[in-house]
């Protein structure tokens, strides 16, 4: 029997959407797959290399095709007619596209090569947050679409609302899950800081979407009123507002707040960390939550969509309104002081990411869904 053929297209090789498209192409069945991959470096974090580096070593065909952010006319057109060759010349049966600028040119390349083609869209939260003509494209791309993927189930019901369609599926994200807690000193090392520190961390982009200046807010404010020696904020990622970040701690002469930019080893910086903190504005789902839990560690995040899915709140870690830095620093101070609910949290957070957030259980579930769409696509 043919293997289907599945070509992905990724625009946005940074941060979560990268993991994600990554963990697919590195752990679906390319025994019933063939897989293709589109990608474009413009906005590569420091992990794509090492992920396009194992994927292609696993046979699957990687082109380069570059695709700007924002909305440029002459430099879509280009990026348009590359894909629609591409997409042409072999022939695939589905096209599934990733965040929102590969998704509206994949989409619509794809049906405008044939119809037969099936297309599926994992936005990775819709750009309607980002400016209002993303709404109206959005809504446009629909008509060459079959298939919308949401990574949470508070996505998909944002994605209903928004677009007001009923194409929209959810299948959960997930992670590789633990079933021990590991220990190191790998950050106390990296800082150069004494054993008796605790670490409060976060992992992401320093944009606006995370908003990292709540995370430090939150430090400025635990030193006021707590002021303990031995909690450092450590904040894992780069980006825009770094400089600005660093402005701010060296107004308030703040010199337990770090930040230490791009790593790749992030996996085992997490089992130093005893809080993980994340302050988004938004999320689709929060991937670097999720491997928090499966770290075991008590989560304290923003109550937004995709993260309101991953954490029951007093239960696998706590949920707080978007920009309240004095409740996070609150809480951060019971964990610091109460060993049993810090550990009772990272153990409850490690089973939740296991039961419902298992990256093995997402391959598969995304397996049916192309064989699914394939088959359905034979018979008519």
């Amino acid at each position: 029997m043919n293997k289907i053929k599945v070509l992905h297209i990724l625009e946005a090789t940074l941060g979560g959407t990268r993991r994600h498209v990554s963990d697919i192409l590195l752990n679906i069945n390319l025994e019933k797959f063939d897989v293709s991959f589109c990608y474009s470096t413009k906005r590569a974090d420091k992990n794509f290399n090492r992920d396009l580096e194992l994927i292609s070593a696993r046979g699957i065909k990687c082109v380069r095709i570059e695709i700007d952010r924002d909305i440029n006319f002459l430099n879509d057109i280009y990026s348009f007619f590359k894909l629609f060759s591409f997409i042409k010349k072999h022939n695939f049966d589905i096209v599934h596209v990733h965040s929102s600028k590969a998704g509206f040119l994949g989409r619509i390349a794809a049906k405008l090569v044939s119809q037969k083609i099936k297309t599926v869209y994992t936005p990775n939260s819709l750009a309607i947050n980002v400016k209002k003509i993303y709404k109206y494209l959005e809504k446009l791309a629909l008509f060459f679409c079959d298939k919308i993927i949401a990574v949470s189930e508070s996505e998909r019901l944002e994605i209903v609302n928004s677009l007001k369609t009923e194409k929209v599926i959810t299948i959960n994200s997930g992670v590789f899950v633990y079933n021990k807690k590991l220990c190191n000193s790998l950050l106390h090392e990296i800082l150069s800081v004494s054993t008796d520190v605790k670490f409060v961390v976060s992992v992401g982009r320093l944009t606006r979407q995370k908003d990292p200046m709540t995370f430090f807010e939150t430090l400025r404010y635990f030193n006021q009123k707590y002021k303990l020696d031995n909690i450092h904020f450590v904040w894992i990622g780069d980006g825009e507002l770094r400089s600005q970040i660093e402005e701010f701690l060296n107004t308030y002469n703040i010199s337990n707040g770090h930040i230490i930019g791009w790593r790749t080893d992030v996996e085992e910086l997490l089992w130093d960390a005893n809080i993980f903190v994340l302050t988004s504005i938004y999320e689709s789902f929060g991937y670097v939550t999720c491997e928090a839990m499966s770290h075991f560690l008590p989560v304290i995040a923003t109550d937004v969509v995709g993260t309101r899915d991953i954490i029951i709140d007093k239960e696998s870690g706590f949920l707080v309104p978007v920009k309240k830095s004095e409740v996070i620093a609150d809480y951060i101070y019971d964990l610091i002081n109460d060993d049993e609910l810090s550990k009772k949290m990272g153990e409850n957070g490690n089973k939740r990411v296991y039961s419902n957030f298992n990256i093995l259980k997402m391959i598969k579930e995304l397996e049916v869904l192309y064989g699914r769409i394939f088959y359905n696509k034979i018979q008519n």
